[in-house]
């Protein structure tokens, strides 16, 4: 490997961080694109898929004897959107449009090109597919996984994080960062009865805003059961040693128990988080309380699971929300 830097520096190339080879000016233009972005507060993650999508472009245009950005053409953009037909879906070639989309709108602010190419660019269709949220009888066998795994603190916390990633939709960096501070637990009158019922603050992953997320009794039980054996601290998620869990670990474990409860596709704390917001939808809860629990930006993002609805789950919500039956007219 080295003696492919060496060479590529000799000829007045780079080695991007996957391997691919640059060349110097666009390496150059895309890290300071980068910076900018890094500048301007953008998460990690968000970096990183700029990154992803933007060097396979990068290398696909110097293979094509473009060697200049302001030369890029929309035929050039559409050559390489057309060789990702064969191994990305559509979901996938629409996030490639879409780093597209800012990275050149950012050349153009910066004064590095006249306009943007990509407004003369169809957006790629969105795949309407989602993935399945679990039913409840997969639901209940990954709860008992995750109460018969390791010592009595393992169990308890495993299953609490089940309890909660199901019931408050969290996503996973969301729930790797809550502290201590973040949970309220107290009393509160539900469908006529006293319950214990429970709040988070939320610091949303991507927007950044904080956020409150109610969680249901029964989700409160758990997780006290869970924070009775837990050692003191600052985090609310912990390892046996009283480390706070990462995200990748808290991915991990949630594979893990999914996967021993036999669930089928895919498996991790996201399916969780579609699995709450289907049952809420089934339960027939409104999209906006919806949007503001899941943290969407936007309502189209929380419509999808809207249209997830089977014909018998609109029957029953219609049925069970008869405006003569509110009445009293039955």
């Amino acid at each position: 490997m080295d003696s492919v830097i060496r060479e590529a520096s000799h000829i007045g190339l780079s080695i991007g961080k996957r391997g691919l080879i640059l060349p110097t000016t666009f390496a150059e233009t895309l890290q300071f694109f980068l910076d900018s972005c890094l500048a301007r507060d953008l998460r990690a993650a968000t970096l990183k898929e700029y990154r992803t999508k933007l060097t396979p472009f990068l290398v696909h245009l110097y293979g094509q004897k473009v060697t200049d950005l302001a030369d890029v053409q929309p035929k050039h953009i559409m050559a390489f959107m057309n060789s990702l037909q064969t191994r990305n879906n559509a979901n996938s070639r629409l996030c490639y449009h879409r780093a597209l989309k800012v990275f050149f709108n950012w050349l153009s602010l910066m004064e590095m090109r006249e306009g943007n190419p990509m407004t003369k660019m169809q957006t790629p269709k969105k795949s309407p597919s989602m993935a399945r949220g679990l039913t409840g009888e997969e639901l209940q066998r990954v709860i008992e996984c995750a109460g018969i795994a390791g010592s009595p603190f393992i169990a308890a916390r495993n299953v609490a994080i089940i309890a909660v990633l199901v019931d408050s939709g969290l996503r996973v960096g969301e729930m790797t960062a809550l502290t201590m501070d973040d949970l309220w637990t107290g009393v509160a009158v539900v469908n006529g009865k006293q319950r214990s019922v429970g709040t988070l603050r939320v610091k949303d992953s991507k927007s950044r805003r904080a956020r409150t997320v109610g969680i249901g009794y029964q989700a409160v039980l758990l997780l006290r059961q869970y924070l009775v054996k837990k050692k003191k601290g600052e985090h609310l998620w912990v390892d046996i040693h009283g480390r706070g869990l990462s995200t990748e670990g808290m991915k991990n474990i949630v594979r893990i128990i999914m996967q021993s409860a036999g669930v089928r596709g895919k498996t991790g704390p996201h399916r969780l988080r579609h699995t709450c917001a289907q049952m809420c939808v089934q339960g027939g809860g409104d999209t906006e309380t919806l949007r503001r629990r899941l943290g969407h930006s936007s309502l189209n993002t929380t419509q999808i699971y809207v249209q997830s609805l089977s014909d018998e789950d609109v029957a029953k919500r219609q049925y069970s929300k008869s405006p003569l039956d509110e009445m009293g007219g039955k």
